[in-house]
């Protein structure tokens, strides 16, 4: 269990999920010990100190019960889980309250083709409800797009290289995707990308600030290249 414990922890991304299997054993343990140390007050010869000790630690048990209760109580108040369980809003509504990509991965999955292969970038690495092959632009902490940008001399030659990895199409959120290329790139960089956005990358559908973008020679000027992103 600690060796369970250790691995997760230190591993490239921690997610509390990735901890639950050793819950169950943890909740036995505690159990067991509380017990331990109830047996154990009942030894003691001192009434007055028995009763303190089962006073703290019943004391303890109640209160983490009430901080439990309260979390959960809290949990239900955001998750709101019984308006899609009743039926008033249907199970799409009810993941695009709390996931704002979704209706674009719905978008990815209905109207792109079955060989597609999409680059997200700042998705939050979640791309469970998309369909469609996809990898993320930043790996290892590093961009693929900003590593190209800085290889290349033209869009063009920025387009080939994502067409020899087989990416046709782009996911992006706009805004940290913006953000990211005020702070991040050089003027030369930011005018570089503004021309290979203007001329290879055609915006598809925009909502919650999540953007879909297909990869295709649009050429210079062409206004199907200036939504969207820069």
């Amino acid at each position: 269990m600690i060796l369970f414990f250790a691995f997760v922890f230190f591993s490239n991304n921690l997610r509390i999920r990735y901890i639950l299997p050793i819950v169950q054993p943890l909740v036995i343990l505690s159990v067991y010990g509380a017990k331990n140390i109830i047996y154990r007050a009942k030894g003691i010869k001192s009434l007055k100190t028995q009763k303190f000790f089962r006073v703290i630690i019943y004391g303890v048990i109640v209160i983490a019960f009430l901080l439990n209760t309260n979390y959960i109580y809290a949990q239900f108040k955001i998750v709101k889980p019984f308006e899609y369980l009743s039926g008033k809003i249907t199970r799409d509504q009810y993941i695009e309250r709390y996931r704002h990509e979704y209706p674009a991965m719905q978008y990815i999955n209905r109207n792109l083709p079955e060989d597609a292969k999409v680059m997200f970038f700042y998705i939050g690495h979640r791309g469970y409800y998309c369909d469609r092959e996809y990898i993320f632009d930043m790996i290892h902490y590093k961009s693929t797009l900003l590593q190209i940008v800085k290889k290349v001399d033209n869009p063009e030659a920025a387009y080939r290289i994502l067409q020899q990895k087989g990416i046709t199409h782009f996911l992006i959120r706009n805004d940290i995707f913006n953000r990211w290329v005020s702070e991040d790139f050089s003027d030369k960089e930011k005018d570089f990308l503004k021309r290979f956005f203007r001329e290879y990358v055609e915006p598809l559908y925009i909502k919650h600030g999540y953007g879909v973008f297909r990869l295709s020679v649009l050429g210079k000027g062409s206004p199907a290249g200036k939504g969207g992103n820069l």
